[in-house]
């Protein structure tokens, strides 16, 4: 009994790895969509009861802030992102999106201790659809 439960963690460990790198892979290459995939990852692994499925956007977020900081620097590094404010020769800049950022990520994480996780669920799935449709058009 003992060695089902060892082989059984020990094969969650490596599709967690997997989905950590496949999510990191995307994220890296496509500078967004790798918390689509740890997010997948982790929602097939841990418990769908309510705390599972909380966990599995807190825990998503947690890894993706990391790899969303690599990428960032990547960018900044090979000169594709203006750090600077926005200006008429310069409309797009880091500052404004991250001011708005902080602002909606305090919203999102405070929302997310409010709303069940179901709706969660839909929101993400609904979000994803979307986007997925937006980005073939």
């Amino acid at each position: 009994m003992r060695i089902r439960i060892a082989r059984r963690a020990l094969f969650s460990l490596m599709l967690l790895a997997l989905g950590g790198f496949f999510g990191g892979f995307v994220g890296g290459l496509l500078g967004a969509g790798g918390g689509i995939i740890i997010t997948l990852a982790l929602s097939r692994l841990l418990p769908r009861d309510e705390s599972g499925r909380r966990a599995v956007f807190a825990c998503s977020l947690s890894v993706t802030l990391p790899l969303s900081l690599l990428t960032l620097v990547r960018y900044a590094i090979s000169g594709e992102l203006s750090l600077s404010l926005p200006s008429s020769s310069d409309p797009l800049s880091f500052a404004p999106v991250l001011i708005g950022a902080i602002f909606g990520g305090a919203l999102g994480g405070f929302l997310l201790g409010k709303l069940r996780s179901r709706l969660l669920g839909r929101i993400f799935a609904l979000l994803c659809a979307v986007s997925g449709l937006i980005m073939m058009l």
